[in-house]
């Protein structure tokens, strides 16, 4: 996996899921210590950005998922390396 990434999250209008997959490189620079759950990357993306992040958990079958607006319901912890599925409402770069 590469040291740093750059993502271009799509929003593709509202009839559409506005899902984007997306992994957390091993080494984000300076900002990487911030992000250690769902939370992190909230945070990171603002709240303008992002709707859900969802995680699959290949021991249950299923996802972990985080919606933003009720503080701390399910704020899963991240795993650099793995990957993410983000639900966005508008179009950024990451």
């Amino acid at each position: 996996l590469p040291l740093s990434q750059t993502f271009d999250l799509a929003y593709n209008g509202a009839d559409n899921t506005n899902y984007n997959w997306i992994f957390l490189p091993f080494n984000r620079g300076s900002g990487a210590s911030s992000i250690i759950n769902a939370a992190g990357i909230f945070d990171s993306l603002g709240a303008e950005t992002i709707e859900t992040i969802e995680h699959y958990d290949p021991a249950s079958q299923g996802y972990d998922f985080v919606y933003f607006g009720v503080p701390d319901v399910n704020n899963f912890p991240v795993k650099f390396g793995e990957g993410y599925r983000i639900s966005v409402r508008q179009s950024r770069s990451w």
